[in-house]
């Protein structure tokens, strides 16, 4: 018998076909490996590649092989799955790579996620596939729609595609071959279009997740909007269904109720609108709700209480919902609530804080008010607890200190008092409130990140850091911290981020600091810091070494996968410089400005190599830029305004300006000689290899020469540009014109000269900022600046525009391509030789705030239409040659706060429509030919401040109605044929500038004028006034302009009046007599004048 089975088996060994892997199938599996290896042939993974394979080889079994399983059948064995997934990091394999794999029919399970794969899903071979239940492509770069063949995959039940770029929209048909699907995971792609209601008949569907695509729909009955189709009530078995941050219009259907198995429901970041349904709290076996950010409205519905398995409530956040927290709600019990970013109000019920199970609450950016429940600390398992921008009031319950919290966000509200020091959290916010005292001493050693800027902290930096060896960010900016900067800050080593801005810190910066080797924002700025920057600068590791620190948020999960808040650093990211793009958000960042810090600017703070932001602005540095800023190869913004770098001549130019003094025209001759001999050759002081340089504000400075012209062309990234008061000259070099981001462009109070450019403005298409004021640029204004579209604010004032012979000999008009300009919002041509008239296409500037073309020679009348610059604030036209009378339009510019018309030829009767037009402050009227109509009935609804109507024909008495003006500071009637007495109402008025010079008034002043705390400047000269000063004119303690010359006073001088410090005191040709009392102070203060 022994012999019989023997044989036997030797008879099976015979017939039965190995048990190893097929050949085809080994030989498939090996072209895929040398697909791989080839692809990577070049990668510095490739040896990680080739250990993943080891076991892949000709030799052995390719079912022992890594990666790869087989059936386990007794008459053969095949391979059924490959565990393909994470074979290579930060590389880019081609969709072509796994077309071996095709060949391997019998495959039941495919997993090749984590791959960095690109391009189109083939096709083709996927037929083969057929028994293919489980697919998982997620987190590659799949583009390309969904082909067509993998819906033949009949025993399909897991299909994972998120984190691709697949794109257009799903198949509308043989979704029903996919019956078996129980996983479909299609998040983070870039599909659009509705969603296929045939998807909806997947009845074994289980979790489907579509959430960030672009789904929007077709237009339907309700025009644009993707509703969520009536057919999801088939999917009974669903567990998960995830839809959010897409572009879902409409209500939540009453279909979607009908899902009894839903345990996580997430409809977020859509834009669905109308009230919760009521019978929501159909869904007994949710856990997970969430709707916020979605435009829902009505209360918190008590249907909610139903929900008893409810741990997460996050379908509130970033809705319209109102009313108080609910009672009901804080019964509950629920672990996690999250209310931010509603209109949500009252204060919190005390309740609240009995559950043992709250975990997390979110309130943030509601209208809650009021103090917090002193039974806050009750709740001991509470550890993310967020209550920032909301308006609760008073002192932090001191049981709060029982929790240990992972998050405490308290910002921006207004609590008070002190803050308890015995507060035990990880990342705590405490910042814009209204916190006192000193600093508190006793925080925890586990406290990663402290806020607590912008509240009203006092005394000196707080010796407590350095107990807090964890810590890593540290923020007590506009506080009110005092003394200096102790030594023991360095024994904080992990401090990445230091803010300390905007306190009242003095003395130098100390050495200690330069041992913070892991500090990469360092905001000193607008303290009393005193002496030189050293050169050990140059020592902040943290700033010359590349770190991926690119997240600005931080992990706070602490064990649980769901939860996971962006901790907000509030002003950590330093209140940066912003272009008008917005924020240029920086990394490792230097901040030291607005300090006193004097000397040189070191050479050392080039080494600072991974530096992203440095402000060096409004300080006492002298010297040049230090050529060692050209290894900043990562900087993005530079500002180094508001110094005194580099020897120049720009503060004799504004002296000049301000002075007119002999000494500074001479400098400037010498100046204008310099520039004939070629002082144009020195430096700008920058090395222009700063490719990466977005804001770059050189303004404020005494820069001198020319702009070099073929470096300047590497700032391509260049958003911000500001050389403002400075001293340089020559032309507009060309290669201004490559800077194609440019969007703000500051050249004002320089020596720029010659014509602009005709061509070339088209390329910088950003432009909204551009100010060539105080120049010596001239010619004509280009046509095609006016093309800069985008442009809101445009300033040429103060040049020598001239233009060219024309029809209009000599004369420079305003192109009617003006019009083009309709974002513009401020216009300042002043200032020039702009002849002509206002042409009507001005008045297409429907955005035009200010419009300013005083001081030229504009002719002819004032544009009938004026009234339609609807926006317009800020209007002068003052010093032209325009004629006619002032348009009755102008009481149509309702949003008017400033007029002036001064200096012109108008004529006619001043329109007492001026006067309604509320918003007007400034009115400036004289030196017209204005007449007044004293009769008229005046009911003043201006606020004006500065009413000038000199010269306009004024006669009789001071009008009455000027005493309505309650906000008037500013009164100038001079050189009128006013007649009658000094009005007593005009004395009680408080006004500050009172000019009636040149008129015939008479009469004594009254005394209660100079009982005036507010009194400055008084001129009444060339008038009629008679009789003694009174005795209180000492009383007018502010007053330091008095003009009484060629009146007819009389009588000793006060007394009192040596009380005043005096700019001007003028009391010639009167008839004043006796001796003059002691007035040493007077003269002594600079530019006094004594007649």
């Amino acid at each position: 018998m022994a012999k019989l089975i023997t044989q036997l088996l030797a008879l099976l060994i015979l017939f039965i076909p190995s048990l190893s892997c097929p050949h085809h199938q080994k030989q498939a599996l090996l072209h895929f490996k040398a697909s791989i290896l080839n692809a990577t042939a070049y990668s510095s993974n490739k040896d990680m590649l080739l250990f993943s394979f080891k076991s892949w080889n000709t030799t052995s079994d390719c079912c022992n092989w890594e990666r790869v399983h087989c059936s386990s059948r007794f008459d053969s064995r095949t391979v059924i799955a490959l565990y393909l997934d994470n074979l290579v990091e930060l590389l880019v394999l081609t969709s072509t790579i796994f077309t071996p794999l095709f060949h391997i029919r019998s495959l039941t399970h495919l997993d090749i996620s984590l791959n960095g794969i690109e391009g189109e899903l083939p096709g083709n071979g996927w037929a083969n596939l057929s028994k293919l239940v489980h697919l998982d492509l997620r987190w590659n770069n799949f583009n390309g729609s969904i082909p067509s063949q993998l819906f033949h995959l009949r025993n399909l039940q897991y299909l994972d595609l998120k984190w691709n770029s697949f794109q257009g929209e799903l198949p509308g048909n043989n979704w029903a071959n996919l019956s078996k699907l129980v996983h479909l995971d299609l998040f983070g792609n870039d599909f659009n279009g509705s969603i296929p209601s045939q998807l909806f008949y997947l009845r074994n569907l289980q979790y489907l997740d579509m959430s960030r695509n672009s789904f929007y729909g077709i237009l339907s009955e309700e025009v644009g909007s993707m509703k969520i189709p009536k057919e999801i009530w088939n999917m009974t078995k669903l567990k998960w269904l995830y839809l959010s941050e897409n572009n879902i219009f409409g209500e939540i259907p009453s279909s979607i109720l009908n899902l009894k198995e839903l345990e996580t429901l997430d409809l977020s970041t859509n834009k669905l609108s109308m009230e919760i349904p009521i019978d929501i709290g159909n869904l007994s076996n949710i856990t997970n709700l969430d709707l916020s950010n979605n435009k829902l409205i009505g209360e918190i519905l008590y249907w909610i209480s139903t929900l008893k398995t409810l741990t997460t409530l996050d379908l509130i956040s970033q809705n319209q919902l109102e009313g108080m927290f609910p009672q009901w709600l804080a019964e509950m019990e629920v672990s996690i609530i999250i209310l931010s970013y509603n209109n949500l109000t009252g204060s919190l019920p005390p309740r609240l804080f009995d559950s043992q199970n709250l975990h997390a609450l979110n309130l943030s950016q509601n209208n809650f008010y009021g103090e917090l429940p002193n039974n806050i600390g009750n709740a001991t398992k509470l550890r993310f607890l967020i209550l920032d921008e909301n308006d609760f009031s008073g002192k932090i319950p001191k049981s709060i200190s029982i929790n240990e919290f992972g998050i405490l966000d308290l910002s921006s509200n207004r609590f008070s008092g002190e803050l308890n020091s015995n507060l035990f959290a990880r990342f705590m916010d405490v910042s814009s409130n209204n916190f006192s005292g000193e600093l508190p001493t006793n925080f925890s050693q586990e406290t990663t990140v402290l806020l607590m800027g912008e509240n009203h902290f006092s005394g000196n930096f707080p010796r407590m850091l350095t107990n807090m060896s964890n810590l890593l960010y540290l923020d007590m900016h506009d506080n009110k911290i005092t003394g200096e900067l102790a030594n023991f800050i360095s024994q904080t080593s992990n401090l990445q981020v230091l803010n300390l801005k905007n306190n009242y810190l003095q003395g130098s910066i100390p050495d200690s600091i330069f041992n913070l080797s892991k500090l990469q924002i360092l905001d000193l700025s607008s303290n009393q810091l005193v002496g030189k920057i050293l050169a050990k600068f140059g020592n902040l590791v943290g700033m010359i070494e590349t770190v991926d620190t690119h997240s600005s948020s931080i992990d706070t999960t602490f064990g649980s996968s769901f939860l996971s808040f962006p901790t907000k650093f509030g002003d950590l990211i330093v209140n940066w410089k912003k272009s008008t793009q917005g924020s240029l958000k920086a990394l490792k960042i230097l901040n030291i400005s607005h300090n006193n810090l004097s000397g040189m600017v070191p050479a050392s703070l080039g080494h600072l190599e991974s530096l992203e932001g440095l402000d060096l602005s409004h300080n006492k540095l002298s010297g040049s830029i230090p050529k060692s800023f050209a290894k900043l190869q990562e900087l993005t913004i530079l500002d180094v305004s508001n110094n005194k770098l580099t020897v120049g001549y720009a503060e004799c130019k504004f002296r000049c300006y301000v002075q007119k003094s002999y000494q500074c025209h001479q400098q400037n001759q010498h100046r204008l000689k310099l520039r004939r001999h070629g002082s144009h050759g020195k430096e700008w002081g920058l090395d222009t290899h700063l490719r990466n340089l977005q804001y770059l504000d050189m303004g404020v400075n005494s820069f001198q020469g020319e702009l070099p012209g073929n470096g300047l062309a590497n700032l391509s990234k260049l958003v911000h540009l500001d050389l403002r008061w400075n001293d340089f000259n020559g032309s507009i070099p060309s290669q201004l014109f490559y800077l194609r981001n440019l969007q703000y462009l500051d050249w004002k109070w320089n020596s720029f000269q010659g014509e602009l450019p005709g061509n070339n403005w088209a390329n910088l298409s950003k432009l909204v900022h551009l100010d060539l004021f105080g120049n010596d640029f001239n010619g004509s204004i280009p046509s095609q600046l006016f093309y800069l579209r985008n442009l809101q604010y445009l300033d040429m004032s103060r040049n020598s525009f001239h233009g060219i012979l024309s029809e209009e000999v000599g004369s420079m008009k305003i192109p009617k391509e003006i019009w083009n300009m309709t974002k513009l919002k401020w216009l300042y041509l002043s200032e020039n030789n702009i002849f002509g008239e206002i042409p009507s296409s001005i008045l297409n500037l429907k955005e035009l705030e200010t419009l300013d073309l005083s001081t030229n020679k504009l002719s002819k009348e004032i544009p009938i239409d004026i009234g339609n610059l609807s926006n317009i604030t800020n209007l002068d036209l003052s010093n032209n040659k325009l004629i006619g009378t002032i348009p009755s339009s102008i009481q149509k510019l309702t949003k008017l706060q400033r007029l002036n018309l001064e200096s012109n030829l108008l004529i006619g009767e001043i329109p007492s429509s001026l006067f309604n037009i509320k918003d007007l402050e400034y009115l400036f009227l004289g030196d017209n030919n204005l007449t007044w109509n004293n009769k008229a009935n005046i009911v003043t609804k201006s606020m004006l401040s500065v009413l000038s109507m000199k010269s306009c024909g004024l006669t009789g008495e001071i009008p009455y109605w000027i005493s309505t003006l309650k906000t008037l500071t500013t009164l100038d009637l001079s050189q009128n044929q006013l007649e009658g007495m000094f009005p007593q109402w005009l004395a009680e008025m408080e006004v500050s500038i009172i000019i009636l010079s040149y008129n015939n008034l008479t009469g004594s002043l009254p005394p209660c004028l100079f009982d005036s705390q507010n009194l400055h400047a008084l001129n009444l000269s060339q008038n009629n006034f008679y009789g003694e000063l009174p005795n209180n004119i000492g009383n007018a303690t502010k007053l330091r302009f008095l003009i009484l010359d060629e009146n007819n006073f009389s009588g000793k001088i006060p007394k009192s009046i040596s009380i005043n410090e005096f700019g001007i005191l003028d009391l010639s040709s009167n008839r004043f007599f006796g001796e003059l009392s002691p007035l040493k102070s007077i003269c002594q203060i600079h530019g006094c004048v004594f007649k």
